[in-house]
């Protein structure tokens, strides 16, 4: 079985973080992108085939947690992830709807290695 590309769904509120997160994974990774959480829903209700969400911590009206604990409830299947410049390791991980943390900056190889083991998981799961 051929693997398929993994589609993720960005949330940030800085531009230029959108675009590069699109820029580093063309190619490797299918990347949605919404500058707020509001966005982010919408194509959360629009989009049935994203396999991760990575939210950045600090954002204007909704922070990433506020978005993810809303997203959660609705996209139980998807797993949330944050990414932040600051160290909330501790604070993400004692939250039960927060599937991991992502420091800031980025490492690509990390993110790959993540979205690829989600399809791979994703894949077994239909083949039970």
């Amino acid at each position: 079985m051929r693997e398929r590309i993994p589609r993720l769904l960005y949330i940030d509120d800085e531009p230029f973080n959108l675009e590069l997160f699109q820029l580093t994974f063309f190619g490797s990774i299918e990347v949605l992108i919404a500058s707020s959480a509001s966005d982010a829903l919408k194509i959360l209700e629009k989009d049935t085939a994203i396999d991760l969400v990575i939210a950045d911590l600090e954002m204007p009206t909704t922070s990433g947690i506020e978005f993810i604990k809303t997203a959660k409830v609705l996209y139980t299947e998807i797993p949330f992830y944050v990414l932040s410049g600051y160290d909330y390791f501790e604070e993400c991980e004692e939250l039960e709807v927060v599937s991991g943390f992502f420091q800031k900056p980025f490492k690509k190889e990390e993110i790959l290695t993540l979205s690829r083991k989600i399809i791979k998981e994703s894949q077994r799961e239909i083949i039970r």
